[in-house]
């Protein structure tokens, strides 16, 4: 078996990536910038490399380690890619190189057609899994909201959800296969789905009940940071099924095989409550502090008695 280098490879489709090709009985380098997960520590065929990709600017710092990998899949989610790795993928004889692209804003795509690379760049529909995290928990969240789901306009932009199990699939393929060389693959699902359809799907996967919307303006989307769901795609593409069999599957057909748990219905709900409760229990936290200093305690229990709560001295 050979070993692959991932970079972002804890992020939201490095991780997934990794576990496909260990789950092939590859074995693989990864390169991250945060913290590794315990369930990666130690185990036989991964190794760890943490740095920030931004700042190995130097080839000689990628030789190091790269070591004998036989391919490089690139899944930072941000920022561009130092051209250094692919000159140390050259002086390495490491021709063949994936990299994962943020579709229509990725400086790295032209930078690495330029190369003599036999690389592969795969932009991905909207990707969603089984776990929440990433725009998944961000997509639940809004379809688990009380009494209406919020939509970004009229909720008719359009997409073609592919689930991360899938595109993992493909991209373990791709760097096994050398038939595809030098190309541009956009792996998305079989199904061309608006997204207040994908959000409604979502709500019933949830088992809960109303069908009811609300349009979101476009300042709102904004300042909640929802901005990205404003991006009509007018244009679809055909399922990706040149290698990897069985090809993508449907969105309806995924979530009927993985019926919602209550942990999934609980951290819906909480997706977008969590920074409210966070902001209440910080503005408590500094609220009672100011006034502590400013009228005592005795004061300041007389105060928090009117909402029910209690003061306690901090020297006790």
């Amino acid at each position: 078996m050979a070993n692959f280098f991932v970079t972002g490879a804890t992020g939201f489709i490095g991780r997934q990536v990794v576990a496909a090709l260990l789950e092939r009985r590859h074995s693989v380098t990864g390169l991250h910038r945060g913290p590794l997960p315990p369930s990666l520590a130690g185990h036989p065929r991964f190794t760890s490399h943490r740095a920030n990709l931004a700042k190995i600017q130097s080839v000689e710092k990628w030789r190091d380690v790269l070591g004998d990998a036989k391919a490089v899949i690139n899944c930072v989610e941000s920022g561009p890619t130092p051209t250094a790795l692919f000159d140390a993928c050259t002086q390495a004889s490491i021709t063949r190189f994936v990299h994962i692209s943020r579709t229509g804003i990725d400086p790295t795509d032209d930078a690495l057609m330029q190369t003599e690379l036999d690389w592969v760049v795969v932009r991905p529909g909207l990707v969603y899994g089984r776990g929440s995290c990433g725009g998944t928990a961000l997509l639940r969240g809004l379809a688990a909201c009380p009494g209406a789901i919020p939509l970004a306009g009229d909720g008719n932009q359009i997409f073609q959800p592919i689930c991360m199990d899938d595109l993992a699939g493909i991209i373990s393929e791709l760097c096994e296969a050398s038939s595809f060389s030098r190309r541009i693959i956009e792996p998305v699902g079989p199904e061309v789905l608006t997204l207040k359809e994908i959000l409604l799907k979502l709500r019933r996967w949830l088992d809960i009940p109303g069908q009811a919307t609300v349009s979101l303006p476009a300042w709102l989307l904004n300042k909640l940071g929802l901005n990205a769901l404003q991006q009509a795609d007018t244009s679809t593409t055909p399922s990706f099924n040149g290698l990897y069999a069985p090809a993508a599957r449907s969105m309806g057909d995924m979530l009927l095989a993985n019926p919602a748990s209550a942990q999934d219905r609980r951290h819906a709900r909480l997706t977008l409550l969590a920074p409210i409760i966070t902001a209440v229990l910080s503005l408590t936290w500094v609220t009672s502090g100011a006034l502590g200093s400013m009228f005592g305690l005795a004061t300041t229990q007389d105060v928090l008695s009117l909402f029910g709560l209690t003061a306690i001295d901090p020297r006790l």
